[in-house]
């Protein structure tokens, strides 16, 4: 039998096993010294080693600076050269639009941490709520990507693995941290389009809907001639006498009221704005009251300086001896407005004096409507039906 020479079939290495070949033969001749070979694929893209790691990396001359600036995009080990491509295609593309590539790549986590709550801190009175869903609820999730990565389906993922048990609003919450991130990376020029512009809020179907009765408003406010008044009496005065938040309430300073106008000027509220709460004859008690125990700048001080810190002990005690459940103070600020729109105040007026940018928030969530005030709209309808048809009959 003729012998026969064994014929191996080497199959062609793929374009990234030739880059690394490439690098290893450059490797043998750097002695010691990093050395690189460029992408050709992709321009700006090199595959560079250094003395204990091989990394993909993305050269460019900065718009600023006008100097060479390198972009470590990914560990070559464990990112495939597709992946890299994608990568630099976006560094690329934002260099292209006159944008900061390096400013891109900061992850979502240090975008939030270095520059959109340092400002929401100093105009948005929620920039803390903010912190709290941002560290609970998206930092694990896409906190290590790249602003510039993060696309729509990313944030829609996000949203749609958010636990079964939380409550729409508390979803919707989430929704509304993500926007304003993105929109602000957008205006500062580090993206082009937000991936978040598209997200919705959704309709709340478990929307609050308690007040408080005229007996648990007895209850609540303390003595009627106002002798031996707690602070905690106090703030709840205040708060269903004015529909004011807690907070704006508690952080709210003496320097704020205007006597003269009875308007207590609130320098910023949650939405970051600002604005002027009236005040009543009842608003003006209380804080003559305060006027009159006063230890610092707030209306209600603290023990140790600053304002007062939230009397929860306190209060559950007050509603334990008043025989009173699932009330809280934001269902003060409800019934006050309640008590407005059933006693004929336009839904306009009511929401203006909430502070609300728009009626709906009013409408969907804090008009509460009383029974009788729809007996009579039903009996409004039934007097104009009976008029109606005995002009018909006639």
């Amino acid at each position: 039998m003729p012998y026969e020479r064994e014929i191996t079939v080497t199959k062609p290495l793929s374009y990234q096993a030739q880059l690394m070949q490439q690098l290893h033969e450059k490797k043998l001749t750097a002695k010691g010294k990093q050395c690189e070979v460029s992408v050709a694929l992709m321009p700006m893209l090199f595959l560079i080693a250094y003395a204990i790691r091989i990394s993909w990396i993305f050269r460019f001359k900065d718009l600023i600076t006008r100097k060479w600036t390198v972009i470590t995009i990914g560990d070559a080990a464990t990112m495939p050269l597709a992946e890299a491509i994608v990568q630099a295609s976006t560094l690329a593309d934002a260099l292209k639009a006159g944008r900061s590539p390096k400013g891109a790549m900061v992850t979502v986590g240090d975008y939030f941490d270095q520059t959109y709550y340092p400002e929401a801190q100093e105009n948005k009175r929620s920039a803390s709520d903010d912190r709290s869903r941002f560290n609970r609820h998206i930092r694990e999730k896409i906190g290590q990507m790249p602003l510039s990565l993060v696309r729509p389906h990313h944030l829609m993922n996000l949203i749609e693995q958010l636990p079964a048990h939380l409550a729409v609003a508390t979803k919707n919450h989430v929704v509304n941290v993500l926007k304003p991130i993105f929109k602000q990376a957008v205006e500062r020029g580090l993206l082009e389009n937000s991936p978040a512009a598209g997200l919705k809020v959704r309709n709340a179907k478990n929307a609050r809907q308690r007040i408080a009765t005229p007996a648990e408003i007895r209850a609540l406010c303390g003595p009627q001639d106002g002798n031996d008044l707690s602070l905690l009496h106090l703030l709840i005065r205040l708060l269903f006498a004015s529909s004011m938040r807690y907070s704006e309430a508690v952080t709210a300073k003496h320097s704020y009221v205007d006597l003269e106008g009875r308007f207590l000027h609130l320098p910023m509220t949650k939405n970051g704005k600002p604005r002027s709460v009236p005040l009543s004859e009842e608003s003006l008690a209380v804080i003559q009251a305060l006027t009159a125990i006063r230890t610092n700048e707030y209306l209600f001080p603290g023990r140790a300086g600053g304002h007062m810190s939230r009397p929860t002990h306190e209060f559950n005690r007050l509603k334990k001896e008043a025989g009173i459940e699932g009330l809280c103070f934001h269902d003060m600020r409800r019934t006050s407005c309640s008590i407005a729109l059933n006693g004929g105040v336009p839904l306009l007026d009511a929401s203006r004096l909430l502070g609300h940018s728009n009626t709906t928030v009013t409408q969907n969530h804090y008009a509460v409507l009383h029974a009788d005030r729809l007996h009579a709209a039903t009996a409004l309808i039934s007097d104009v039906l009976r008029a109606t048809m005995s002009t018909a009959i006639k």
